[in-house]
């Protein structure tokens, strides 16, 4: 199967999001009523890719989805970002998740995800220049990814989690940008400043996302602190994968590690602030461009 070049190729989760918004969280054997329902994209290598795309990039996402409504919903809506490409892999069930927002943006997930997964042979006309993994599907795509990275496509991983996928690629990784959860899970320290230590000592490029406290960082020499602005947030799901497809786009765009970082903490910043994913992508490169954030 042949597609067209791309900047950025994305491989991991689509997912049909289920947003319900609700006052507070039941508690056991509690019901209560939404205030709000909404349907969307999800997925963490689906929302960062499409939101590099916004930003400017021409890009391909390969990922999971089965003939279902899930499914053509993923289909669909992807269908509709120009300078981009859907690579399905075929699967039995679409991931989809149940998102419970607060009135403060505040999320709890549940989820389920693809099984039965099968391969896909995947041409590109030119080598991608950078490859975003957020740990999924990587036993179906690894001889793909190791293809590309052998002729110069750059590896940022999104270490949301301590997932087996995420364990293969780390020592392949070009730039790790991890959760708190990842790093301090990984490193087996309770301190995160401890645990950028512990992986500054083994990875050149590491960056943890703290949601509303920031982040912190380490690039090649140099380690610090990017503070958080305070925003009234309404929704922060979707929040780190926002920021991935940001810092990437703004590698393309050959702004440094840091200053890539700052950009993408006021755009994921700024992603909290609406109602949607699909509002945020709805204006990413309109009424919102990347320089509008710099």
């Amino acid at each position: 199967m042949s597609h067209s070049t791309c900047d950025l190729l994305g491989i991991g989760l689509s997912v049909f999001d289920n947003s319900l918004f609700v006052k507070t969280h039941p508690g056991e054997d509690e019901k209560i009523e939404a205030q709000r329902c909404l349907q969307s994209l999800g997925g963490p290598a689906c929302i960062g890719t499409l939101t590099a795309n916004r930003l400017g990039l021409q890009t391909t996402l390969l990922s999971a989805v089965a003939d279902d409504f899930p499914g053509d919903f993923i289909k669909q809506s992807q269908a509709q970002f120009s300078r981009h490409t859907f690579i399905p892999l075929k699967t039995d069930t679409t991931p989809q998740a149940t998102i419970l927002i607060k009135e403060n943006g505040e999320r709890s997930v549940i989820a389920t995800l693809a099984k039965n997964i099968k391969a896909t042979q995947v041409n590109l006309l030119d080598t991608p220049k950078y490859i975003l993994l957020d740990g999924r599907y990587i036993d179906k795509c690894f001889d793909i990814i190791m293809h590309f990275r052998k002729s110069g496509s750059k590896i940022i991983l999104d270490a949301g989690s301590r997932n087996p996928g995420i364990l293969t690629m780390l020592p392949y990784a070009d730039i790790i940008i991890g959760s708190k959860k990842f790093a301090l899970s990984y490193t087996k320290k309770t301190n995160i400043d401890e645990a950028l230590d512990k992986l500054r000592g083994d990875f050149d490029n590491v960056l943890i996302t703290l949601g509303d406290q920031g982040a912190i960082y380490s690039f090649e020499q140099s380690q610090g602190r990017i503070p958080c602005e305070k925003i009234n947030a309404v929704n922060t799901n979707g929040a780190g994968d926002v920021f991935h497809g940001a810092f990437i786009a703004g590698l393309a765009k050959g702004l440094k590690f840091l200053e890539c970082s700052q950009v993408a903490c006021h755009i994921a910043s700024w992603h909290c602030t609406q109602i949607s994913i699909e509002s945020t992508l709805n204006q990413l490169g309109k009424s919102r461009s990347f320089k509008s954030f710099l």
